[in-house]
């Protein structure tokens, strides 16, 4: 099954981070400082004590404002995650965008549960013991929960049984990308209609369900770009794209260069 926490990393340097994404959720404790983070568009000025909120889809880069910084960046296994805590609601922070979600959360006012929660975060990263997952899970749920009670406005409204079905049908798309995957045959699955499911989707989530599946596979072209050595045209393939020149069109419009860009910019 792998390991619930991917990584989890405290830092106090004030260098900045350029655009880059994870193959993961990514949450980032920010206990001092000031900072500029710019997330699939949209910007923000994120003043200490915060949370962000990064989904495995999303690029985002990250510049420091001030002199004093302190952060802890924690990344998530999306499937192990799904495993281990059952409430779609409360995942739904970690990969749902919509119209009242705000990539960046102020914490002062329980700054302290906080901060303990991603300590022993951090302590069960370096040294795991016995039922590792168990733990950081039941840490990861506290830290859902009182978010939650903080601003039950990041999260999805939908019940329970719909909010499942989407978290599904997201990591359906997310692992099967490369596949060729259309509404009516997803309608079909989930035995909705394929109006209501697009619906549904885009009201949870933030997309409609071809873009998100667009950005999924521009997500792992991004991977293979960094992690591997394969041609463009192959990875155009493996991707789920028609062909080499749709895919450089896609990846350029949405990431502001072409897929050999991305690549030489990764190996500086």
């Amino acid at each position: 099954m792998g390991r619930l926490i991917q990584n989890a990393i405290y830092s106090n340097k004030v260098d900045g981070l350029t655009a880059h994404t994870h193959d993961c959720y990514e949450i980032i404790y920010v206990k001092k400082g000031k900072l500029k983070v710019d997330i699939s568009g949209e910007s923000y000025v994120a003043n200490a004590p915060c949370i962000i909120f990064i989904s495995r889809l999303e690029s985002h880069s990250l510049t420091v404002l001030s002199e004093e910084y302190e952060r802890t960046y924690v990344c998530i296994s999306p499937m192990v995650a799904s495993e281990y805590i059952r409430s779609y609601t409360l995942l739904s922070v970690l990969s749902s965008r919509h119209p009242l979600f705000h990539h960046v959360l102020s914490v002062k006012k329980v700054q302290s549960k906080i901060e303990e929660i991603f300590s022993n975060i951090l302590v069960e990263f370096d040294k795991p013991k016995e039922y590792s997952n168990e733990f950081q899970s039941s840490l990861l749920l506290q830290l859902l929960i009182l978010i939650k009670r903080t601003a039950p406005e990041m999260f999805m409204s939908e019940n329970e049984r719909s909010a499942g079905a989407i978290f599904k049908i997201q990591c359906k798309l997310e692992e099967e990308c490369a596949n060729k995957i259309s509404l009516e045959d997803l309608a079909q699955e989930y035995h909705m209609s394929s109006s209501h499911l697009s619906h549904l989707f885009k009201r949870v989530t933030g997309y409609s369900i071809m873009q998100y599946l667009l950005y999924c596979r521009l997500a792992l072209a991004r991977r293979l770009l960094r992690d591997t050595d394969k041609s463009i045209s192959q990875i155009a393939e493996c991707t789920g794209f028609t062909d080499q020149s749709n895919f450089s069109r896609y990846f350029k419009r949405e990431n502001g260069c072409t897929p050999m860009e991305y690549r030489s910019n990764e190996q500086i």
